[in-house]
Order: structure tokens, then C-alpha cells, then sequence
């Protein structure tokens, strides 16, 4: 199950949001920007959701800590007031959202970062059974064919289809 930390000094707020995701299927956990990196190192979440105007920090520079220490945390800025994207583009946030949000655009949200994990790791999978499946020896003949560093689909020396 996918895990998201929601960070914002209103507790009205975390409820509401965490309720909305709870309903689309994710399991939440809630913070304020205190205890942030304490509930990120617990619960070890997948996303984080910061809201942008909080009493100590703001959520682009809390965001902004994490993905450093995580890069492959994903994370989205939450806000009801209007935010310049130019004003995020060296930050390392991955999306905004424009609170009040609707349950449909947050899951298109979630589900577009979903995709990426799943390509990255069938990208890794992938590299890893071409590596595995390189044959270093042709079962016909015996003839030694790592030599040959290639990936054969016939063995040079016999003509076995391998």
C-alpha cells in the first residue's frame, strides 16, 4: 500500500485530507512541521504532502530538506493561496495542489507517480534479466561464449539457437 505523510499546522486540515486519502485506498499519516522529519524516518512514507504556509517554515523548504536526505521521495506542495510554479522551479518538489482539492485530481496525482515507480523498477527488472539471461556457455556444444560479450541469440560456433 502506498504511504503518504501529510505535514500542515492545521490539524482541521491533516483531518480532512487524510480522511480523502484514506477513502482512495492509501495508508496516511499526519504531521506538523515540528515533528516532520521524526514521522518521515517512522513511517517511512512513499510521498509527503506539505502544506506551503506554515507557522516556522514554509512546506517548499521542508520539501525541499526531505528530497535531499530522500531523493526518491516524491513530494507535493499544498496551498489555498496562489503560488508562482516559477517560483518553485529549483525547488524539489514534484507537484502542487490548490487546496480545497478534489479526491479525483489528488489520485491522478498519486496515480502519475505510481506509473513512475512502476517504470523505474520495470527498467531495473529489465536490466537485470538481460544480465542474467547472457549465456556463457552453448548447450549444444560446450563452446565458450562469454568471450563473445554479446547477447547471441545462435551460438557463433555451431549454430545452436540458444
Amino acid at each position: 500500500m502506498y504511504r503518504i505523510l501529510l505535514i500542515n499546522d492545521s490539524i482541521f486540515e491533516n483531518v480532512i485530507m487524510r480522511d480523502m486519502l484514506e477513502t482512495l485506498g492509501y495508508e496516511v499519516e499526519t504531521s506538523n512541521e515540528f515533528d516532520a522529519f521524526g514521522a518521515l524516518d517512522h513511517f517511512k512514507p512513499e510521498v509527503v504532502i506539505a502544506n506551503f504556509i506554515m507557522k516556522k517554515i514554509t512546506g517548499d523548504i521542508l520539501l525541499n530538506k526531505m528530497k535531499i536526505e530522500n531523493p526518491d521521495l516524491k513530494t507535493i506542495l499544498s496551498s489555498s493561496n496562489d503560488i508562482k510554479t516559477e517560483d518553485l522551479k529549483n525547488k524539489k518538489i514534484d507537484s502542487f495542489i490548490r487546496i480545497p482539492v478534489k479526491s479525483d485530481i489528488i489520485q491522478k496525482v498519486l496515480l502519475s507517480f505510481k506509473n513512475d515507480v512502476i517504470k523505474k523498477e520495470k527498467n531495473i527488472m529489465d536490466t537485470a534479466v538481460k544480465e542474467a539471461v547472457k549465456i556463457k556457455f552453448c548447450p549444444e556444444c560446450g563452446s565458450d561464449l562469454k568471450a563473445l560479450n554479446i547477447n547471441l541469440k545462435f551460438c557463433a560456433y555451431c549454430g545452436y539457437k540458444l
